[in-house]
């Protein structure tokens, strides 16, 4: 898609090209483009690694998913656990 930029391609003429909708295209443009409006590759991935998903805590921390767990188990409310 950066090369299609760089070549001054709209967003509908690389839908065409790249056969994807284009508004695909479009929120991908609006996603990731630069200040300048320039749309490059080393710019794509760092904003994709800022915005994915990151691990859960409970994930992280096994002994708090444990303490969790056997507090709801004793019938404890989710409100009690959050309080501790």
């Amino acid at each position: 898609m950066a090369l299609f930029r760089r070549q001054g391609f709209e967003p509908c003429q690389i839908e065409r090209e790249l056969a994807r909708p284009a508004s695909t295209m479009s929120r991908e443009l609006k996603r990731n483009s630069n200040q300048d409006e320039s749309y490059r590759l080393g710019s794509t991935e760092g904003r994709y690694f800022y915005r994915r998903p990151r691990d859960r805590i409970l994930d992280q921390n096994p002994d708090l998913a444990a303490f969790i767990r056997e507090r709801l188990q004793d019938s404890w409310t989710p409100e009690q656990v959050s309080g501790r």
